[in-house]
């Protein structure tokens, strides 16, 4: 008998460490930014600045500027430079969410927050992200805006919105439109002037950088380059209507994970919805500024979206909308308690179009038999 009750205690602790070790391993693998097509490119230009060259003029790519510099500093950590970056990404945004849960709740409920930040990084990662982008240290960044405000600090949550545009530009109107929903009530105003404040600041310093290193105006020119770019050739040519609905077509109809995808937007705003009826004024507060987030997401992404990486716009304030789900279901038989976590995990992966790891299984046999 002591054997036999020896072993129902340890064999199910034993499996439990063995599953999650085997995740984490999956998972960290996932993060490895593999050296491949835009990947690539980007590196390129990493060891361009480190070699003194100009960004825009000397060495080239479009996207935003504190990528490139952050790809730099990336390739001089070295080898693990890229994952580490793209972890620290993710740790970040599941702390944000995880303080969320516990701004939403009122009191420290340590497993039910994590259990919200671990769910929104599996999300930040899901199918339509890709290591060595610039979309995930924005949305990061954009969570840990929220964070602030609702902590009361708009000063610093202005400045992370602003390097979040430095990251990617096109998510700086979804950071704007929350942080105001988030800093106008109350207070006559002034959280709203804070939060501008602290914006335009670090915008403005950021300018200034990039001015003292001669890119600031072929900068400009990239960006006038992207619009033009969105509206282009690829698209079914036409009136404005006409272009937002090829735009849609290709976003939301080109695949099957596309149409979940719409899909998962539509639950999204189900979800924000429901919160925004709550009779707890915080949670009808992040809901309605979620839901105004994803509204702003949807319709840039629906004008200049292209390819299925630029979905990842719609990804943090469905973080928002999942946080909103996991601290305000909280079961109370025993049946229901047993679910709720693998119901959480697959509404997670739904939100996030999919969680299909083999691009990533396949990048990485095609390297190892190069």
């Amino acid at each position: 008998m002591g054997r036999q009750h020896t072993a129902a205690f340890w064999v199910p602790g034993l499996l439990t460490i063995g599953l999650v070790t085997i995740g984490l391993v999956v998972f960290g693998v996932r993060l490895i930014p593999i050296a491949e097509g835009d990947r690539a490119i980007h590196e390129a230009v990493g060891d361009g600045l480190r070699a003194g060259q100009r960004l825009y003029a000397e060495v080239y790519d479009n996207k935003d500027p504190l990528f490139f510099y952050a790809v730099a500093l990336q390739r001089s950590v070295g080898a693990l430079g890229g994952w580490l970056f793209e972890a620290g990404c993710l740790a970040l945004a599941g702390w944000s969410l995880a303080g969320l849960h516990r701004w939403l709740a009122g009191v420290p409920r340590p497993r039910q927050e994590w259990l919200g930040g671990v769910l929104g990084a599996l999300l930040l990662s899901g199918g339509f992200w890709g290591a060595g982008q610039p979309q995930l240290p924005a949305s990061a960044l954009l969570l840990l805006s929220v964070l602030l405000i609702c902590w009361n600090r708009p000063t610093a949550a202005g400045v992370c919105t602003a390097l979040m545009a430095g990251f990617k530009l096109i998510s700086l109107p979804v950071g704007l439109v929350v942080g105001a929903c988030l800093s106008l009530p109350g207070q006559g105003g002034r959280p709203m002037v804070r939060f501008t404040g602290g914006a335009a600041l670090t915008a403005a310093l950021m300018a200034l950088v990039v001015q003292g290193r001669g890119e600031l105006t072929a900068y400009g020119q990239t960006l006038a380059h992207n619009l033009l770019y969105s509206q282009g050739l690829l698209l079914q040519p036409g009136n404005v209507v006409e272009v937002m609905a090829s735009h849609a077509r290709t976003l939301f109809l080109s695949g099957k994970n596309n149409v979940l995808m719409l899909l998962a937007l539509a639950t999204a705003g189900f979800i924000l919805l429901w919160a925004a009826r709550d009779t707890s004024a915080r949670r009808t507060q992040l809901a309605r500024a979620g839901l105004a987030g994803l509204v702003s997401a949807a319709a840039i992404t629906t004008v200049t979206g292209l390819w299925a990486g630029h979905l990842q716009l719609l990804y943090p304030t469905q973080c928002l909308a999942l946080v909103l789900l996991v601290q305000g279901w909280q079961p109370q038989l025993r049946w229901q308690k047993a679910v709720r976590i693998p119901s959480l995990l697959l509404i997670t992966a739904f939100l996030s179009g999919t969680l299909d790891l083999s691009p990533t299984y396949c990048c990485l046999l095609y390297t190892s038999d190069a």
